[in-house]
């Protein structure tokens, strides 16, 4: 050892677990010496913390000017006795020094570079040893990725079971549920504490917002390493320290960093108490003021959390140091649109109308709009989509502005909106803006009631940070779901997507039957297809006293047959929410048939709702007899379709609007002037009847399970598809001149692969398969078909199922595509003729060649005798 001039002894490169002394400065530490300043971490655990957490803000200083050499380490501010802290050795490993010195090896920079890579072994060594491990004689695994509302188990020795994991519903609420009563414990302890740092206020001349600004600094760094923040873990926090970029993050979550006075010496400490005060979390002292004492906002007390309600024009909050804005810069806020009277700012930069960078709400559009302006380059706005920043609605809404481009998104909503702007690095504000919250300009603008409920503004890109901060805004504001909450899947068209329809009207009345409920309501209409989530959740119904809630999601899609919730909307809309308590179907004015034969239709409901039967069974269902058509009957072969399939599973509620509609005469004054959507005086109509199946059957419903947990005899050969050694599955023949291969990139359940089929250019292309019809004539036959749509066409997935015979009808179930990509199963239903003696099953990528075409992968067909589909026995 004696040898090198650099020793470094065996050690694990961290102090004991060291307690504060009122002091700043600690060290040097024996326990061992650094290279470079950057490679110090300080770890930090005030008393009644959960766990240690990284502290920034801590200077590192070498003992001396030597290649390696002890340190010392000064915190921003005292470290009283009850907090713990750790030092710890946290080298980045580079090579930017070389060990040659004119052609041959410098034995000084040879050893240095030799000691600070063993010095980084040692840390690797300890961090090893912290983490995860298992028991002696056990073997080696690896944690499974977390699954949403999933937990790890267990085994009888302690060690975690490398191939379990349960459900627990509910699970992720009860943990978001304790956290929130644990820091609403804290918050009082925290206030109380904060009496006693008020002496740092009283010690000071207060002159002016800027001397206010400075004391609550001095307040919130004692407060910080006192151990008043990051009880829990807080991601924005932890953010700032980690990227160390400037910016601000406001919670209105913690009371104990919001003032009642604009001196900052009166705590908010309840709902009622105005806010004058809401201090900068991240450190950088921009905290927001009010103006002055008529523009504080009000604390209230809204999903469990707490929020500031501002008004535009009245309430205007900014900070004393002003700043330039520059690409890129971030800005996200959890905002609720109490009421809408103009275009109001929420949170961003605020110099003048001229110059800012803000994200505000638009009036009378139900959208979230960022606009970055400046007075000499111009002014660029993008907005979020219509309907994605609804009134009483928590949204998250967050926008990015690099060189060349500004976005904008509404609850991590992908894709955001994006707008090409011509800001470069070069571009800047004039270097007047103000961190401002609900405030146009300096003097303010008349605009939107809101509630805020936090935010953050960064002047750099989050990066890959970006939606993890969304979330966690989500989550500190949004009404958690519960395992006692009652959800209500509604899959409609568009007679039930807009809010003077009957789902929003049919969620305003449960209101009324549920007075101690929180009732939510979300929608998943065409715009949010291309999301892929639901919107925002709208408040319904927010009582005082709660003891549950009401949930509403409204799958809603203009346009849709049943199947377009299907494939790849499936997830999203129906796998991905939680379990619904009741399940209403609202369909029919969508569906088409190639003949108006009842069972044309039957299929196209009983393939989507069987497979929604399968995601959730023991879920009752309920479905909407949909009113007849202004100018003629056509709606009756469909609803009685329905009234078939709701009579075959045995359980299906029907709320019959179609009658009360044919007897009141068909008023032309309850439908648009389409002759099929509602009106705002006939929508109402339609509640009588739904109010009336619910108000009778909830919750006493019994639920019966899909027909295709059934299996049945399948009159087909090779439903599976297997062996396809003779170019096409055995027992099939191929139609059409496009390709067909084995496909194992698309498979369903444990197959080996699926059969994909690409339509060709001069006809049809798919598989047929022909089999005797005699011992069948006079039965009805049901086929299923398990299928994805990998490239749509105009009619890409379609299904035939025909005969010989006299009168033979033709059965068929199309327009697959609707949905996009993801298995789906398509069902059609045949009546054999007396006199059949062939019934032939066509599985086509599409009707007809050329451009109509589209690609299908083909996992399962089933052909059974009787109404139903069923599952193959093998």
């Amino acid at each position: 050892m004696a040898d090198t001039p650099f020793p470094l002894p065996r050690g694990r490169r961290e102090t004991a677990v060291l307690n504060g002394n009122g002091g700043t400065v600690y060290g040097p530490f024996a326990e061992f010496g650094i290279f470079d300043p950057e490679d110090v971490k300080v770890w930090a655990k005030p008393a009644g913390a959960v766990s240690f957490l990284p502290v920034g803000g801590v200077v590192v200083t070498k003992a001396a000017a030597t290649v390696y050499s002890t340190f010392t380490v000064t915190f921003p501010a005292p470290v009283p006795p009850t907090t713990k802290f750790v030092v710890r050795g946290h080298r980045t490993p580079k090579r930017d020094v070389s060990v040659l010195r004119g052609g041959s090896v410098s034995s000084q920079q040879l050893e240095a570079e030799l000691s600070r890579i063993a010095a980084t072994q040692q840390e690797q060594v300890r961090d090893a040893e912290y983490s995860w491990q298992s028991e002696p004689g056990k073997p080696g695994g690896y944690i499974r990725s977390g699954l949403r509302n999933h937990v790890a188990v267990f085994d009888a020795d302690g060690n975690i079971d490398q191939e379990e994991n349960f459900t627990v519903e509910g699970f992720q609420t009860d943990v978001i549920e304790t956290q929130q009563n644990r820091e609403r414990a804290e918050a009082a302890d925290e206030n109380a504490a904060f009496s006693a740092l008020q002496a740092l206020e009283a010690a000071k001349d207060v002159q002016g917002v800027g001397a206010v600004a400075a004391n609550l600094n001095d307040i919130l760094t004692a407060a910080r390493i006192g151990g008043y923040v990051g009880q829990v873990f807080d991601l924005p926090l932890a953010f700032f320290q980690k990227t160390g970029l400037f910016g601000a993050y406001y919670n209105i979550r913690k009371l104990q960093y919001l003032f009642q006075d604009l001196a900052g010496t009166v705590p908010v400490t309840g709902p009622g108490q105005p806010v004058g005060v809401i201090l900068d979390l991240s450190g950088h002292g921009m905290h927001l003021i009010a103006v002055d004492d008529a523009s504080r906002g009000t604390l209230v007390e809204l999903n469990g959390t707490f929020w500031i309600l501002t008004t535009s024009g009245v309430t205007r909050y900014r900070s004393a140091a002003s700043r330039t804005v520059r690409m890129p810069c971030y800005i996200n806020a959890a905002v609720l649109r109490d009421e809408e009277t103009g275009n109001g700012g929420f949170l961003g930069f605020a110099g003048d109308s001229n110059n800012r960078f803000q994200i505000v709400g638009r009036n009378a559009q139900n959208r979230a709009q960022a606009i970055l302006r400046n007075a000499a380059h111009g002014q660029v706005a993008v907005s979020s989509e219509f309907e994605e920043g609804p009134l009483d609605a928590v949204m998250v809404i967050d926008t990015l502005a690099t060189e060349g481009l500004i976005d904008i998104g509404v609850n991590n909503a992908q894709p955001r909106e994006t707008l090409a702007t011509s800001w470069t690095a070069a571009s800047a504000s004039a270097g007047a803006e103000r961190y401002v919250l609900n405030i146009n300009s300096l003097t303010g603008a008349a605009g939107n009631k809101i509630l805020f409920g936090g935010g953050m503004i960064v002047e750099g890109n989050p990066g890959n940070d970006r939606d993890l901060l969304v979330d966690f805004w989500r989550r500190q504001c949004e009404r958690p779901a519960a395992t006692t909450d009652i959800n209500i899947l509604v899959i409609s068209d568009s007679t039930g997507d807009a809010q003077y329809e009957w789902v929003f009207l049919f969620a305003q009345w449960l209101a009324t039957q549920y007075p101690s409920h929180f009732v939510g309501y979300r929608l998943f209409n065409n715009y949010f297809e291309k999301k892929k989530q639901y919107s925002p959740e709208i408040t319904v119904s927010n009582p005082a006293k709660q003891l549950g809630a009401i949930r509403i999601y409204n799958a809603a899609i203009a346009g849709s047959q049943p199947s377009q919730f299907m494939g790849d909307n499936f997830q999203p809309i129906i796998a991905g929410i939680p379990r619904p308590n009741v399940i209403i179907w609202n369909h029919g004015y969508n569906i088409q048939a190639k003949t108006a034969a009842q069972t044309s239709y039957a299929g196209q409901f009983m393939g989507p709702m069987d497979q929604v039967r399968l995601q959730w069974p023991g879920v009752p269902h309920m479905a909407i007899r949909q009113p007849p058509l202004r100018d003629n009957n056509n709606m009756a072969p469909v609803v009685a379709a329905l009234d078939f399939v709701a009579g075959q599973y045995g359980d299906m509620l029907l709320a019959d609007v179609h009658t009360d509609f044919i007897n009141a005469g068909k008023p032309a004054a309850w439908y648009n002037p389409d002759g099929l959507h509602p009106s705002e005086t006939g929508a109402p109509q339609w509640l009588p009847k739904i109010q009336a199946m619910w108000t009778a059957n909830f919750p006493q419903l019994g639920a019966a399970p899909a027909f295709s947990a059934i299996k049945g005899t399948n009159l087909l050969s090779n439903g599976k598809f297997a062996d396809l050694s003779g170019g096409v599955p055995a027992g099939w023949t191929k139609i059409g001149d496009g390709a067909i291969r084995a496909d194992a990139s698309h498979r369903f359940n444990d197959a080996p692969y699926s059969v994909r089929i690409a339509n060709g250019a001069g006809a049809a292309t798919g598989l047929r398969q022909i089999i005797n019809a005699v011992p069948l004539r006079g039965l009805t036959v049901t086929l299923r078909v398990v299928i994805d749509i990998i490239a749509p066409g105009l009619t890409a997935g379609r299904l035939r199922l025909s005969s010989d015979g006299a009168g033979a009808p033709f059965a068929i179930n199309f327009n697959g595509e609707k949905g996009g990509q993801g298995f789906r199963m398509m069902v059609a239903s045949l009546t054999v003729p007396a006199n059949a003696t062939a019934i032939t099953v066509d599985l086509l990528a599409a009707e007809a060649a050329g451009a109509d075409g589209g690609t299908i992968a083909l996992a399962e067909a089933t052909l059974v005798a009787g109404n139903v589909p069923r599952a193959p026995l093998s």
